[in-house]
């Protein structure tokens, strides 16, 4: 039922990754029953039981017999990042690779989130460094690899198959976002005020980046 869909989405969103014991099972499922019953007035035991999936999935991931199999998913999602290659072909095979290991989705997209945010603050300490590499204080930088790293960034969320709404989550939590902007744009110091502005506004979009962080940036400089 279409009421149903919102409790699955948040349940998939941010239960995913939780690790319980499978002595928690039993208590797991009355809280899921309870919470159930608390918001929609009443019990619904058959809608609760087409929930059961779900809630398997979720408890499954505290078995110590996935450790193994999320360390080579990450191993995976670390040779993605490295290969700079994020087209159809390297989505399926992660995809591939996800089912072959016996990892719920939940925890894929789990994983693939963090990958995504170590790989943008690799880029945001990198940035750091290149600028301190910089041949003279008063010149203008040239174009960074990082930045043509940076400018991937759709391509690599499509292929993580990220959602714009936890990726979202995770700049709230994190300012990750923001801080490889200021990052950039501290690189970008010696430039003229309307390279930088132009040069932000189309990493901020890049990005999928909340909106207001570059203004922000530019207002405190």
């Amino acid at each position: 039922a279409a009421s149903q869909k919102p409790v699955r989405d948040l349940a998939t969103r941010y239960l995913g990754a939780l690790s319980l014991e499978p002595s928690l099972e039993e208590v797991a499922q009355r809280l899921l029953a309870t919470a159930v019953d608390q918001s929609r007035g009443r019990a619904n035991a058959r809608k609760l039981g087409d929930a059961q999936p779900l809630l398997k999935s979720m408890l499954s991931l505290g078995t110590p017999g996935l450790q193994k199999a999320k360390d080579d998913y990450v191993a995976r999602l670390d040779g993605l990042i490295f290969s700079k290659v994020y087209d159809e072909n390297a989505k399926k095979a992660l995809d591939g690779a996800g089912a072959a290991l016996g990892l719920p989705e939940p925890l894929q997209r789990k994983l693939a989130l963090d990958a995504y945010y170590g790989w943008l603050l690799d880029i945001t300490e990198s940035f750091g460094s290149a600028r301190a590499k910089s041949p003279s204080a008063g010149a203008t930088p040239s174009k960074p690899r990082e930045l043509l790293s940076l400018e991937q960034g759709a391509k690599l969320r499509e292929c993580l198959q990220l959602a714009p709404s936890a990726v979202g989550e995770l700049y709230s939590n994190t300012d990750i976002d923001g801080s490889v902007l200021r990052a950039y744009y501290e690189y970008l110091a010696p430039a003229s005020a309307y390279e930088v502005s132009d040069t932000l506004q189309y990493l901020e979009r890049v990005l999928d980046a909340r909106p207001g962080v570059v203004a922000q940036i530019l207002a405190s400089s």
